[in-house]
């Protein structure tokens, strides 16, 4: 299921459409709102923000991920959902997207570690 959350976060980073900003707005992606903030938390750890405080995290409006512009930039989305998102990209933007999915996929798994190592040195 999509999310989506407001988070506050400790430094101020540069969000497109935002511009510099300590107040981001992802979806993410879970089964419950708990396991989607996680998602959109070990993703940020991951990349070396730090997240302050989630401001709420509700089911989105569209849950059809084909109705999102950039599918694969939702946090946790499962591989074969954003492959079927993306069909209506063609053969190259849909592997380019995928790519950029992967990336996202090693940077929430760098997260969840580094939240587990946090959590056992508390």
């Amino acid at each position: 299921m999509i999310y989506f959350t407001t988070v506050s976060l400790a430094k101020a980073v540069h969000a497109q459409g935002l511009g510099l900003t300590s107040l981001i707005f992802p979806f993410c992606w879970g089964s419950d709102s708990a396991e989607a903030e996680l998602n959109a938390k070990a993703y940020l750890v991951g990349s070396g923000i730090q997240p302050m405080r989630f401001h709420g995290t509700t089911p989105a409006l569209v849950q059809d991920a084909a109705r999102y512009t950039f599918p694969e930039e939702i946090y946790g989305i499962p591989t074969e959902i954003a492959k079927t998102a993306l069909e209506r990209y063609g053969e190259h933007l849909a592997a380019e997207a995928l790519a950029g999915l992967k990336k996202r996929q090693t940077v929430i798994q760098k997260g969840l570690k580094l939240l587990a190592k946090e959590a056992a040195h508390a």
